[in-house]
């Protein structure tokens, strides 16, 4: 057995009022993994219905372990128990950990692609790609990246101004999910579970993407999120009411974003790596009431100047909410 097929996965598969065809389906390309090594714990958030215990007993002899949790707390506080969780099974540092969703489905090599690039000890998270499809399995579209326009850059600063990691392709090492396993600001829309892994995956060590789609997202009326092709977020009404609406985003956008860099001070602040990153030129230009203007509208124009509009968008949001937040009494 080579190292890589020696790595044991656990996959935290979080369940909320699932379709049953679809947990069957994503339940099926979980155990048909070329990766055999792996460990699927069922962590539904609140009491199963019959229809979804059905399903799973009826994957009875696979390594499927459903979690005892009835109690309701929401989706992002759902995965951190259930990670929780993972993290108390395994035994070995070498263990690897990923985020599995009800209604996606797993190419069969995901998790033997993804493995590779644990080769590199620097290697802290991996993701892919991902494709959307109808509920029969119809690719609508054949890249999630480029629908969405997601960058490619995965720096701290990079990650900080905009997430481009989805929990449904990441698969990353024991210290980066025990660290990120508490998760702090499981209450926030703007800093998801898989936000936050993210970046404390960045600060512990590196992020390798695989340009290949390795997962199906799932496009339906019942996506919690849902895949949305971008466009300008910048505004375009001229009305008081789209002006305050679209201030109070940047508000909040930034203020989350604040509170994430407190928490990740506070939790990896004594590494001297993580140190660097978080006290990083790029995060005080956005985050620090110190800093000149000058240097925040300077990134959103270098990301402009190569075509990576959303970015630059994404940027000029972040300001806008720093100088609200700066100007407060």
């Amino acid at each position: 057995m080579t190292e890589n097929e020696h790595r044991q996965v656990f996959i935290v598969l979080g369940l909320y009022r699932p379709d049953p065809v679809l947990l069957s389906r994503q339940i099926q390309s979980l155990v048909s993994q070329t990766h055999r090594n792996l460990q699927i714990l069922v962590c539904a958030d609140g009491e199963l219905d019959p229809a979804s215990r059905a399903v799973v007993a009826g994957f009875a002899g696979s390594p499927i372990h459903v979690l005892g949790f009835d109690e309701r707390v929401g989706i992002h506080a759902n995965f951190a128990r259930g990670m929780r969780a993972a993290v108390a099974a395994s035994g070995s540092d070498s263990d690897l950990f990923a985020f599995c969703d009800q209604d996606d489905f797993w190419h069969p090599d995901k998790l033997q692609r993804q493995l590779t690039c644990f080769a590199d000890s620097a290697t802290s998270l991996c993701h892919s790609d991902a494709r959307i499809v109808s509920e029969r399995g119809e690719v609508l579209v054949a890249s999630l990246f480029e629908h969405e326009a997601r960058p490619r850059a995965t720096s701290f600063a990079d990650l900080l101004i905009m997430n481009s990691v989805s929990g449904m392709s990441a698969i990353f090492r024991r210290d980066v999910a025990a660290a990120a396993a508490p998760f702090p600001l499981s209450g926030c829309r703007y800093v998801l579970h898989d936000y936050w892994t993210a970046l404390v995956a960045v600060l512990l060590g590196g992020i390798r993407f695989i340009e290949t789609p390795l997962v199906d997202y799932t496009q339906h009326a019942g996506n919690v999120m849902g895949a949305r092709r971008w466009r300008s977020g910048l505004p375009r009404e001229l009305s008081a009411a789209h002006r305050r609406a679209y201030l109070r985003k940047c508000y909040r956008e930034y203020i989350w974003r604040r509170r994430a860099l407190g928490e990740l001070r506070r939790l990896l602040g004594e590494l001297p790596d993580a140190r660097r990153q978080l006290d990083g030129e790029s995060v005080g230009a956005l985050f620090d009431c110190g800093s000149g203007w000058s240097a925040g509208l300077g990134m959103s124009l270098a990301h402009r100047l190569r075509g990576e509009n959303r970015q630059a968008d994404q940027i000029w949001r972040l300001w806008r909410g720093r100088s609200l937040f700066c100007a407060s009494p």
